[in-house]
């Protein structure tokens, strides 16, 4: 009898599961993408969206969403192909072409997007001719055709004053062109059209970065990722600012979330090799180099990582190369000049770490240390007059060094100078009543 009364009443329940579950794997799909994008998970969300669109193959907004992902994710031919698919359904055209163009630039499809999207102002609504021309002003920029570059964005902003990608392709053009304040003026528009944009935000935070003020930069980095967890650019900013500013936990937090997503990312492993070598965790930080040892050279400070932790796991041969090859691209940098020298000076050649700094102090770069390095490598081959004019130089720019001053008394006294050699004695002295040793 139970089973009578029961079987009737379950009858409209089983009946509705029967038909959600009929109608809604495509929006199962969307609910997980949309899941595996607050975990910062690219990958399985362009998955879930790409069954969201087998599901519902006209949806044009399901097009654009993959779409969208796949740019997320760095693949310009699926972006291109749904983009395109999302505009033929019906999706708002102005979206839909900034889709189409963002996914030609990302294939680097630079003179085809010259080709295929020409200027047709008044034959098309200004939102999609603007949205054209800011495209257009990108490629032309791409291809070093910077007066081109520069009409495209004032017409694109002209022509759509109140989308955001008109204002941000007058930001990169400004930029190119040097004009740093007139870049951010333009992403300043941009964000005030459009407050939480991730890629306005994301430049915001690297002006903020550039100009020293880091925890504002963490800040907007930190705003992006509230809104796209999965934005690795901004994942590795942030990490980068922390660890400017000290905070290397919270930075090493960061990293790891983005080799964890994307174990191969350069930067991100780059990142790694730094923080172990800040922990002077130098095995690992070797390990991480060779990882990315074909890319190290492309990154403004890695031949300088790679030549300080070569040295400190004793592979002092490959250590010079890097510091070489370092101060070759950049011989205005102290850093990479000091470490050359202390690597010439450890091989026993001070001749070599002398000139390294000579030509160092030549381009007017050389700081207290480097003169006082170049005072020592001066002085083990005997060359007293050099020496006492790099130890005088280097005991200027930090007179309140207690090792400079106590250097510097030496090489006067070896140059005869008694009185000078006392006065800079008494100096040391004064500042450091106890040295341990100069």
């Amino acid at each position: 009898m139970p089973r009578l009364v029961t079987l009737p009443r379950l009858a409209p329940a089983l009946a509705l599961a029967a038909a959600l579950l009929a109608a809604a794997p495509g929006e199962a799909s969307v609910e997980r993408a949309r899941a595996a994008q607050a975990r910062g998970d690219l990958r399985a969300a362009q998955i879930e969206y790409r069954n969201a669109v087998r599901a519902s193959p006209d949806d044009p907004a399901l097009r654009a969403a993959l779409a969208q992902a796949s740019l997320d994710l760095g693949d310009g031919d699926t972006a291109e192909k749904e983009a395109r698919a999302a505009l033929e359904r019906g999706y708002d055209r102005a979206a839909g072409t900034a889709l189409l163009l963002r996914a030609y630039l990302t294939l680097r499809k630079f003179e085809e997007i010259l080709r295929d999207f020409p200027m047709q102002e008044g034959q098309v609504p200004n939102a999609v001719a603007g949205q054209v021309a800011a495209g257009r002003a990108l490629a032309y920029a791409a291809l070093n055709r910077r007066e081109d570059a520069a009409r495209a964005a004032a017409d694109a902003v002209r022509l759509a004053p109140d989308l955001v990608e008109p204002h941000l392709a007058a930001a990169t053009i400004a930029a190119i062109g040097g004009d740093r304040a007139a870049a951010e003026a333009a992403v300043d528009r941009a964000l005030a059209l459009a407050p939480d944009h991730p890629e306005a935000l994301l430049r915001k935070g690297s002006f903020q970065f550039e100009r020293g003020e880091l925890p504002q930069a963490a800040e907007t980095f930190a705003k992006v990722l509230s809104r796209e967890p999965g934005n690795l650019v901004a994942r590795l900013r942030r990490g980068e600012t922390l660890m400017r500013m000290n905070n290397d936990a919270e930075a090493r937090r960061e990293v790891d979330t983005v080799l964890r997503l994307a174990p191969n990312t350069p930067l991100g492993v780059y990142l790694s090799a730094m923080l172990h070598a800040r922990a002077r965790q130098w095995r690992e930080a070797d390990e991480a180099l060779q990882r990315i040892q074909a890319q190290v050279p492309n990154i403004p400070d890695g031949l300088l990582l790679l030549a300080t932790v070569k040295r400190e796991v004793g592979q002092l041969e490959q250590a010079e190369d890097a510091a070489r090859r370092h101060v070759a691209r950049r011989p205005e940098d102290p850093r990479g000049a000091k470490l050359l020298a202390a690597l010439e000076m450890q091989r026993g050649a001070p001749d070599a770490a002398a000139g390294t700094l000579d030509r160092l102090a030549q381009r007017g770069a050389a700081d207290a240390e480097a003169y006082d390095m170049l005072g020592r490598a001066h002085a083990l081959t005997g060359r007293r007059q050099e020496a006492l004019e790099a130890f005088t130089r280097a005991a200027e720019r930090a007179p309140d060094n207690a090792g400079v001053l106590a250097r510097l008394a030496v090489a006067r006294l070896a140059a005869g100078d008694a009185a000078g050699a006392q006065e800079a004695a008494q100096a040391a002295h004064a500042r450091d009543p106890n040295p341990v040793s100069y």
